[in-house]
């Protein structure tokens, strides 16, 4: 069935007809190369040791060992922002937890000027909606005499709204 796939294939016409043996021989040259390299990647992921990942493939104990400096000895003066990054520990808990207040406060303060800044969009809202009245009310008036009811009463009602 394999072999009448490939002999039908339009890449394959002028060269030498294969039966399903070769085909099988193939396929099991092909199996057996796959299966190498998924056997080779597999042992190499499994290799990772914790703190690594798949897409920088060195640990923490790798990058303190590789030239970063330890507490007692003298920080070197060629240390770039990214090694001083790699090495810094995270906050602790008591850290994270006095940081998260600490925000709680600056949320209040977020939250007042969040309520000025609704306010002005409100206002600004209403201007905008008196301002479209104001048009409606000015094409109604331009437009000639016989307007039909609903207009005459559009027209008394945005008057007497924009007045009062």
């Amino acid at each position: 069935m394999i072999a009448a796939y490939f002999a039908a294939s339009p890449k394959v016409a002028g060269y030498e007809h294969r039966e399903a043996a070769h085909c099988k021989q193939r396929w099991h040259k092909i199996n057996y190369l796959v299966n190498k390299f998924c056997g080779a990647y597999e042992a190499a992921s499994r290799e990772k040791s914790s703190g690594q990942n798949e897409n920088d493939g060195s640990g923490k104990r790798r990058k303190l060992d590789d030239g970063a400096h330890s507490s007692t000895s003298a920080p070197s003066e060629n240390n770039t922002a990214e090694t001083d990054q790699a090495t810094t520990r995270p906050p602790g808990v008591k850290a994270s937890k006095r940081h998260g207040k600490q925000k709680t406060k600056a949320e209040g303060k977020s939250i007042s000027e969040y309520q000025t800044m609704l306010s002005i969009r409100k206002e600004d809202l209403t201007m905008k909606e008196r301002l479209s009245k104001i048009k409606l009310l000015d094409s109604l008036i331009a437009k000639p005499e016989p307007l039909a009811e609903y207009e005459e009463a559009l027209k008394q009602k945005l008057i007497t709204e924009l007045l009062s």
